[in-house]
């Protein structure tokens, strides 16, 4: 676990870069409507990112291994371009969508704004528009990195992506105002892009080779691109209904969790990489081993789940009043975002135990189960959370996203006992 110790250590500075960065943005604007309109704006790029990260990244990780460890090297190449250019066609036909109908997209997912905030929305919806082609070819660039254990790059090349990013936003915020935040945003993904790619793009080719393997990659990928994107689309669901509320609603609902899920990352990044890893090079017939890795893992996880959850409840309203200690933050919005955080505590728990989970599927290749099982819960957790906004209003938004992750968690244990090994839980007690 000494690997896992150290990926968490570079993960934790590279979460306080983003962190900062985040505090910075509100320590420049506030809690205000401009924020709310960039935070929505950066919606659709954020979801991508997710599926990037999740789908196509955790689902071809395991296959680009396998055939590493078999030295199939030039079948390794021609997928990954395969790939690669097939994901760069499908989203640049998205992005010119985006581009082109930008206005309109704006006033359809967030019809709470005024017409001039929408038009502001739409404007930077569209210069955001191909910087989601990057986010998704990055997931793609992670992927192979972490095949050749190239770890440490994945990690290293946003830190310093994110100070950039700092940098720019102080010395030009001034004169182009939001619109320094989609520029340095660009500036971001563009570095990560060209760092993560660095000798790969020079076995890149435009071709795309149908075969079995691309099938069989593509079966497994799909099922998760669609869950992933559906499972992320809660976001969009929670800023489509808060635009709607006061100003500064959508920045609470973000800022509440940006708090949990970067103590969630740090908590299971380091061990969520080496667990694919170790996972996919685990003999897919030795399933004892497999089970006794995911046990001794899990146990890990849950305590310090255990430990980290009741730190959260005691000291993130200390933590909280520090950081948004100025003048610009008055008592009352820093009460309420601590409300905002202890509500989403469920999808800290919830989170950080089924990461360990999904590895395991991912890397025997039980990709559909785990997308079905997630598009039905978000099925069910999409009209429920409709149904208590309207009777509940914000908070609402909060505790059923909670109650969703939750859920899945304990569907995932199910599953688990269903396809992989039987659990038994006086055993995991122990």
């Amino acid at each position: 676990m000494n690997k896992s110790i150290f990926i968490s250590l570079l993960t934790i500075f590279q979460l306080s870069i983003t962190f900062l960065f985040q505090i910075f943005i509100l320590n420049i604007f506030g809690i205000s409507s401009d924020v709310d309109i960039y935070l929505s704006s950066n919606t659709i790029n954020y979801i991508l990112v997710g599926v990037a990260s999740g789908a196509i990244n955790y689902a071809l990780t395991p296959e680009l291994i396998k055939l590493r460890v078999l030295c199939r090297y030039k079948q390794l190449v021609t997928l990954i371009n395969s790939i690669v250019n097939i994901i760069f066609i499908f989203f640049l036909i998205f992005a010119m969508i985006q581009f082109y109908f930008s206005n309109n997209i704006a006033t359809i997912l967030f019809p709470g704004f005024s017409d001039d905030d929408n038009i502001l929305l739409g404007e930077l919806l569209a210069i955001q528009a191909f910087i989601s082609i990057v986010s998704v070819l990055i997931g793609v660039l992670n992927s192979i990195n972490y095949t050749f254990n190239n770890i440490y790059r994945t990690i290293l090349s946003p830190i310093v992506a994110g100070l950039l990013q700092i940098i720019f936003v102080y010395y030009t915020f001034e004169q182009y105002g939001i619109y320094s935040l989609v520029y340095a945003l660009a500036l971001n993904q563009l570095f990560i892009f060209a760092t993560l790619g660095y000798g790969y793009f020079s076995y890149y080719k435009v071709k795309i080779i149908f075969n079995r393997k691309l099938t069989h990659v593509y079966n497994k990928i799909a099922p998760l691109f669609v869950s992933a994107t559906f499972s992320k689309s809660d976001i969009l669901v929670n800023r489509y209904f808060a635009s709607m509320l006061d100003a500064g609603s959508i920045v609470l609902l973000h800022y509440g969790l940006l708090f949990i899920s970067t103590i969630s990352t740090v908590v299971d990044k380091g061990v969520s990489i080496v667990t694919l890893r170790k996972f996919s090079l685990i003999d897919s017939h030795n399933i004892e081993e497999f089970n006794l890795y995911f046990k001794n893992t899990y146990k890990i996880m849950l305590y310090v789940t255990m430990i980290m959850t009741a730190f959260i409840v005691v000291f993130s309203d200390i933590v909280l009043e520090f950081i948004f200690s100025d003048n610009k933050f008055n008592k009352d919005q820093v009460e309420t975002l601590y409300y905002v955080v202890i509500s989403f505590l469920g999808v800290f728990v919830g989170g950080v135990l089924s990461s360990v989970l999904v590895n395991a599927f991912y890397s025997k290749g039980l990709t559909a189960i785990v997308s079905k099982m997630s598009i039905a819960v978000q099925a069910v957790a999409i009209p429920v959370k409709i149904l208590f906004f309207h009777m509940y209003g914000f908070f609402a938004l909060v505790l059923v996203t909670s109650f969703h992750y939750l859920v899945t968690f304990i569907l995932l244990i199910i599953l688990y006992d269903k396809y992989i090994h039987q659990i038994s839980y006086i055993e995991f007690g122990r």
